[in-house]
């Protein structure tokens, strides 16, 4: 009974006095048992009372002229199975805030949602910012069996969307995750482009840790352990690292009769905004990261990708001494595996 008490005073005493120089991974963690008490509306709402099938993930910022369209979408869709909407609002001043609190108070036996304070969300270490927490503390939170991913300025165009995907995954265990089509519209309202890819349309957990091409507000996926490293929760490319962490656990499914789902690109985005080169840079941050969280069993097509983006880095850089500084990158890259480096080279010279 001492010991107990011992251990729970020595818990509270380590909030109080967190230790220096404390990492962003255990600093998401400590902040986020904080922030599980600060829900809207409370911890007794018929939402909470609950065992959801299927979480979905919403965070959001500065999505006034989105929000709305968002929840709206996953309001309508049509289960036979109960589920729960995670919002988590990033401190938004445009009016985002009024208007999720409005539909947490119309739908208490749907919503949960977090208010945060971008004091705690953000982590900054010397005055200097380092990652938000908003996403992952989302995703934390749910309790689901599944989980559906949908960013504020995105939404879904089919009712039958979840039933769908949780129809296949509860028939097919092999797989993780599953995804569907979608279209990108801008600001306006104006589609940019759609993507419809062939019906089979499949990744095995290579292709899934080697970046596979699926939009976040597409997938449904199966709540597992999922490993987030300081470095991970720095990278631009946080959708990208997910995937590749569910490769981990299976393979993934294209659904082709679920209706498009709908991306936005506008300029108050994270990634949309980028040139083509800082992209590139941040694709490369980002496998970097992969490489170094996933199993042996999949780091030789991790490194694949790696070869290829230094390769394409190589080809638009102008400066010589980045130039050389690639090459070494891609030497310390392929040291394991020289006969991959010779083959991959092979396979750029004959294209």
């Amino acid at each position: 009974m001492l010991s107990k008490k011992l251990r729970t005073l020595f818990n509270y005493s380590k909030r109080l006095f967190p230790p220096k120089n404390m990492s962003a991974a255990v600093e998401l963690n400590r902040r986020f048992e904080d922030e599980r008490q600060r829900e809207y509306l409370g911890v007794y709402k018929p939402v909470n009372k609950i065992l959801p099938l299927v979480s979905v993930s919403v965070a959001t910022y500065q999505h006034i002229n989105y929000i709305k369209r968002c929840i709206e979408g996953i309001l309508m869709q049509k289960t036979s199975f109960p589920i729960e909407i995670i919002i988590g609002d990033d401190g938004s001043e445009d009016g985002t805030t009024e208007i999720c609190k409005d539909y947490a108070r119309q739908y208490p036996n749907l919503i949960r949602l977090f208010i945060r304070d971008r004091k705690t969300s953000q982590y900054y270490e010397n005055g200097k910012f380092i990652c938000r927490f908003n996403g992952v503390w989302c995703r934390m939170s749910c309790r689901g069996k599944y989980i559906a991913w949908c960013e504020g300025d995105d939404y879904w165009t089919d009712p039958l969307k979840l039933q769908e995907q949780v129809d296949f995954l509860e028939r097919n265990t092999k797989y993780v995750v599953c995804h569907h089509s979608f279209s990108i519209q801008d600001e306006n309202g104006n589609e940019v482009s759609s993507y419809y890819p062939p019906n089979n349309f499949d990744f095995t957990p290579k292709q899934l840790a080697s970046g596979a091409f699926m939009k976040t507000n597409t997938l449904l996926f199966r709540n597992v352990e999922l490993n987030y490293p300081t470095k991970a929760l720095m990278i631009a490319n946080g959708d990208t690292y997910l995937i590749a962490q569910l490769a981990k656990y299976g393979y993934a499914k294209y659904l082709p009769d679920i209706l498009p789902s709908v991306y936005t690109i506008h300029k108050g985005g994270i990634w949309s905004p980028l040139d083509n080169n800082k992209k590139l840079y941040k694709q490369i941050e980002t496998f970097e990261v992969i490489k170094e969280n996933i199993p042996y069993r999949l780091k030789r097509e991790v490194n694949k990708t790696l070869f290829n983006l230094y390769f394409i880095r190589f080809n638009t850089e102008r400066n010589s001494r980045s130039k050389f500084k690639n090459v070494l990158d891609l030497l310390m890259l392929f040291k394991k595996y020289p006969f991959l480096l010779i083959k991959e080279v092979l396979n750029k010279a004959l294209k």
